[in-house]
């Protein structure tokens, strides 16, 4: 049997042939597209990692940060507290002293 084909006339071994290449270069070619696939995936995933280490290191930078705040406001309201009770301590000394002021002035002018 003789087949026709764009590139002129084959015998039906040939076709045969012919046929057994293009699978041959599909199969190939499939394989290729697998591994590039592969390859991707792979690429992808070794990303996603480093992106994933990036993103913890920052978050745990972040919570470094973050508790090294907390613990900068809780010693600003400590200090806070304490010249709060510093100012309260002044303001009765001076009120004692002017009260002591005051009689003195009384005692001095009998």
């Amino acid at each position: 049997a003789v087949v026709s084909t764009q590139s002129g006339h084959y015998g039906r071994d040939e076709k045969v042939l012919h046929l057994e290449e293009i699978y041959r270069d599909l199969d190939i070619s499939a394989k290729k597209s697998e591994r590039t696939k592969n390859d991707a995936i792979q690429e992808l995933s070794e990303k996603f990692d480093g992106l994933r280490d990036s993103i913890e290191s920052e978050r745990h930078s972040f919570s470094l940060q973050l508790r090294k705040y907390e613990d900068e406001i809780k010693h600003s309201h400590e200090v806070k507290d304490k010249l709060t009770e510093e100012v309260v301590r002044l303001r009765e000394v001076w009120a004692d002293s002017q009260e002591q002021s005051a009689r003195f002035k009384t005692a001095g002018s009998q």
